[in-house]
């Protein structure tokens, strides 16, 4: 294997520099047993995350290594890196606000946080503005440990100050003064970035003595620090390189071994692949047994950086060598052209089989007096069998917020869904699913994963999955499957982490100024037709999820409209748009059913749009009688059912019934309907208990219903489901609903809707509702006191589902303008 990202650190400076004497005790993060000791580096340390040790970066005493420590809070012995370059994340405090995307200052008010800092010349920019609605003389007044730095008027938006510090723990504190009191005047701080020449290496130690002071302290790291390398072309390409090898980390099960960060998912319009970085002059080498016939398929051609500057062509070979013999099966001189282009390709291997063969993957410049500052990669080699498939293909499809009883399967007055009855029909309808929540990120989470949000941990809008997590993409791809997702984006954008295991994952993204499509569940089907012709001869996964039905209402086409009446005021409906607050929306009967009208609109267009040609491609290309279909929904929909609207704030069945359907190979299980209640979580073990596949290791919360498609379990399961209602971050979740059989506990842990009937039950307000008799949740059987003993027993098992809550698995994104914007469009944020 060749490859300019091999020993990539090494091409950078090593810094050999003496610490002896120049330790600063930090009295404030010091203990009785433990001194914590801080010291500047000359220059800045090259590493990619102070949560992990620089490359090759390290620390002696009189010549002994002294060990790094994951720890952070100073109290394991060891040494730690602390980087003096960094943008502070804004959104882990209280007083972020997401729909703002920013800390929010009234006047009177501060907001401070802690950052330790080497002794140098600091320069912090920030982005602060007014956003209030009333126009002020507002300033900011900057202090570090309580010693006032700079005043700034509030009348641009980007700022920087200088200011040089001896090294320590400072705390900056930002407060905002203005002689206009009013609350709505308030300044947004957007941004935060501390810019240093030098880094910090802290030092824990809880010897006897615990004295830095004494003993020869030698710390050795690579650096990229433009006062060692003075040449700033040779500087920008080595950072371009080691920057691109650690930009875009794959956490996919089976990537086992990934020399030099080679193999990393990419996006690429508006696309994820998964990706081998092959910079100009890489080889790489596989050598296998082919068993039999197969086919090579891959893409290839540059990052989305590349595009942004002129760049030397580069040349894509692959030779194949087999019988002693070397031949060139692909070659191709690749130049820059105004769009990004992916053109699959592909090699038939059947002349190979049964033989022992070697690709090799060659990368070269394609003017060899010019070297390529391009980043050339290979998208997703892959080898297939020609002869077909071993196991039936599977499609999980999502129709966001879509309510089963708007469906005409599940006994909906209306003819909303013909073509998902068509599916029912050669199937089997649940009449009874329950999600884990009431929004999209963390029930597609649940869907994925098949846990609770308390063992996912994802509850609030820029939490993402933990690397750690294998989904349902990651056990198919690791059995074989290509898995490729269609996605609507936003809330499934693969910054959250729902890329993670699949080949390709689409996401529908926000261009110029429109951000949602209103026809999206027809531009779904044309990418779907384009991907199963492509990829109708291989085992396949494929995710299906549409926006469709969601808010807004605002489908143009005859089935869109189709049960709107001529007495109906709208003809689209942006909700947010029509109330200031969903729980005080004053609406007559007329425009209730004005509204409903439009969304039932939205599932007949869905129906038509998606499901129907989908179905009839599969037909066609006679996939249908050989596939897994699985349809289902994230959560429903409020429609003042409980006093409020949309969903995302309560527990109610509006919210959390969804429809689940499932089509089997050669429709076994034909025009079946189940009773007993099966949940969100159960679709992933389901589908790999009927494909046989093991997944022990996962530690799933749901269970496979097979059992209950054969009979052989008769009884209701429990469902727990949960919701957060603030965005402060240590409390959570505030509303939990949990069932006993027929019976469904609603405990209000923090309470948000003025309509919610709760009754306190040793201080907790709670909602007990039967389902059998009551599914409208309108009699409220807390009140009796027949029920207190069953009522303990729910609140005790809600408290030890809490209690597994540790905060510790997930980690925020970074929100840009194309995201906010599509969740804009979607009445996420304002």
């Amino acid at each position: 294997m060749q490859s300019p990202l091999k020993d990539i650190v090494n091409k950078f400076p090593v810094i050999t520099q003496d610490l002896t004497g120049k330790w600063t005790l930090l009295k404030e993060l010091s203990d009785t047993k433990h001194n914590v000791w801080a010291a500047s580096t000359d220059y800045v340390v090259l590493g990619n995350n102070q949560l992990k040790q620089p490359d090759q970066m390290r620390l002696t005493k009189d010549g002994k290594e002294i060990l790094y420590s994951t720890d952070i809070t100073g109290k394991i012995n060891g040494w730690h890196w602390i980087v003096g370059n960094e943008k502070i994340n804004l959104d882990v405090f209280p007083q972020f606000n997401s729909d703002r995307q920013g800390i929010i200052i009234p006047p009177g008010k501060s907001f401070e946080f802690n950052k330790i800092l080497p002794d140098d010349s600091i320069i912090m920019d920030l982005y602060a503005e007014k956003a209030g609605t009333i126009d002020s003389d507002s300033r900011l007044f900057i202090s570090f440990n309580n010693n006032y730095i700079q005043e700034l008027v509030i009348n641009k938006k980007f700022y920087r100050i200088e200011v040089t510090l001896p090294i320590g723990t400072y705390k900056i504190k930002f407060q905002h003064e203005s002689s206009n009191q009013n609350k709505d005047n308030f300044l947004v701080l957007g941004m935060i970035k501390i810019i240093s020449r030098k880094d910090v290496l802290l030092l824990v130690d809880s010897s006897p003595h615990r004295d830095a002071e004494k003993g020869k302290h030698i710390t050795f790291y690579h650096t990229y620090d433009e006062r060692v390398i003075k040449n700033k072309y040779a500087r920008y390409a080595l950072m371009s390189l080691y920057n691109t090898a650690l930009s875009n980390p794959i956490y996919d099960k089976g990537i086992n071994g990934n020399p030099y960060s080679m193999k990393q998912k990419v996006l690429i319009g508006d696309t994820w692949h998964t990706s081998l970085f092959a910079p100009a002059n890489t080889k790489l080498v596989f050598t296998l047994h082919l068993p039999s016939p197969c086919m090579l398929e891959f893409s290839y051609g540059y990052l989305p950086a590349s595009f942004r500057k002129k760049i030397n062509p580069v040349r894509f070979i692959i030779t194949i060598e087999a019988d002693g013999k070397n031949r060139t099966s692909f070659s191709k001189l690749v130049e820059l052209s105004s769009d990004i282009e992916l053109p699959l390709e592909r090699i038939n291997l059947s002349d190979y089989a049964g033989k022992k063969i070697t690709f090799t993957f060659i990368t070269e410049n394609g003017d060899t007096g010019k070297e390529s500052n391009a980043m050339p990669i290979w998208i997703n080699p892959l080898l297939y069998r020609a002869s077909g498939q071993s196991k039936p293909n599977v499609i999980l499809i999502s129709l966001d917020t879509l309510r089963p009883d708007h469906l005409s399967c599940y006994g909906y007055k209306r003819n909303t869904s013909p073509h998902i009855d068509a599916l029912a029909q050669d199937g089997v309808l649940f009449r009874n699913v329950y999600s884990s929540t009431s929004w999209t990120l963390p029930a597609h989470v649940s869907m994925l994963t098949s846990l609770y949000a308390a063992h996912h941990e994802v509850y609030y809008p820029l939490q993402k999955i933990n690397s750690s997590i294998i989904t349902l993409a990651d056990m198919l791809r690791t059995n074989h499957y290509y898995c490729s997702g269609l996605t609507g984006g936003g809330y499934l954008n693969g910054k959250f982490g729902f890329a993670k295991g699949f080949d390709s994952y689409l996401e529908f993204r926000a261009y110029k100024d429109v951000s949602l499509q209103t026809n999206e569940a027809e531009l779904m089907m044309q990418k779907a037709s384009q991907w199963l012709d492509a990829q109708k001869d291989k085992q396949f996964f494929l995710f299906v999820h549409t926006y469709q039905p969601h808010n807004p209402y605002a489908n143009s086409s005859s089935y869109g409209k189709m049960f709107l009446s001529k007495n109906d005021t709208w003809k689209e409906a942006n909700m947010p748009d029509l109330f200031a607050d969903r729980y005080h929306a004053h609406f007559t009967e007329e425009e209730k059913s004005n509204i409903i009208n439009l969304y039932d609109g939205e599932i007949r267009y869905t129906d038509e749009a998606l499901i129907k040609p989908l179905i009839e491609k599969l037909k066609a290309l006679n996939l249908y009688s050989s596939t897994l279909i699985v349809l289902t929904s994230d959560h429903g929909e409020e429609f003042d059912d409980h006093g409020a609207w949309l969903h995302d704030h309560s527990l109610y069945n509006e919210a959390l019934r969804i429809p689940l359907i499932v089509k089997f190979p050669d429709n076994t299980h034909k025009n079946t309907r189940i009773a007993p209640l099966v949940r969100l979580i159960d679709i992933m073990p389901s589908i790999l208990e009927y494909l046989v596949i093991k997944y022990t290791e996962l530690n799933p919360d749901g269970k496979d219903f097979l059992s209950v498609i054969n009979g052989t379990i008769k009884t209701d399961r429990q469902y727990i489901s949960d919701l957060a209602l603030n965005s402060v971050y240590d409390i959570f979740p505030s509303v939990i609903a949990i069932n006993k059989d027929n019976l469904k506990l609603i405990v209000n842990k923090r309470i948000k809707s003025p309509y919610i009937n709760a009754v306190d039950f040793n201080g907790n307000p709670v909602e007990l509702y039967d389902m059998s008799k009551d599914p409208g949740e309108k009699v409220n059987l807390a009140r009796m006191p027949g029920y207190r003993a069953e009522i303990s027993k729910l609140i005790t098992q809600a408290d030890s589902y809490t209690r597994n809550i540790q905060n510790q698995r997930t980690q925020n994104i970074e929100m840009d303008e194309e995201l906010k914007e599509k969740l804009r469009a979607l009445g996420y944020i304002k």
